[in-house]
Order: C-alpha cells, then structure tokens, then sequence
C-alpha cells in the first residue's frame, strides 16, 4: 500500500511541473498539489494553495520514510529519484 501512494505522486509528476510552470518556475522544477484528483490543482482558492509549498517537502519526507522502512531501492532507481530531483529544482529556484 505505502509503494503505491508513493507511485501515485509519481504518476503526478508532469502535472507538478505544470503546476510550477504556470508559476513562472523552469527547467522541471515541480510543485506538487494541494488538492487533486489527477495531479492537477483543485482547490478553490488559488492564491492560498499556492503559498502552501510545504506539500514538496511532506513528498521527499514520504519517499525518505517509505526507503528508510521498506528498504525498496528499486522504488529510488526507478520513480522516487526523479521526483526528488524536480522537487529540488523547485526549492532551488525559489
């Protein structure tokens, strides 16, 4: 079950990185939604949802969590690292 919520954000990822680029973010940075059903934003309130960055950082924690337990590498070689690289492109361009 925890494998896949943690594959959920990653099937989300192109639409992060369109929620950071409608934000004037590049280069694949990715902020994740604070309300979705398809990776793209769904609250109703914009301006607040996207103050509330803090969301990024509960998904890298989540995909630390999610290898510190399981011991699943192939997760990190295959999906979590690419996550974590758009997230941190993100945090860098902020």
């Amino acid at each position: 079950m925890a494998r896949n919520l943690v594959r959920y954000r990653y099937a989300h990822l192109e639409k992060a990185i369109e929620n950071a680029r409608k934000l004037g973010f590049h280069s694949g940075a990715a902020l994740y939604p604070m309300v979705t059903m398809n990776g793209e934003e769904c609250h109703n309130e914009w301006e607040i949802t996207f103050e509330e960055i803090h969301r990024n950082g509960a998904m890298a924690r989540a995909i630390y969590d999610y290898l510190n337990y399981t011991g699943d590498e192939t997760y990190l070689e295959d999906y979590g690292l690419e996550v974590l690289i758009a997230i941190a492109r993100f945090w860098a361009q902020g």
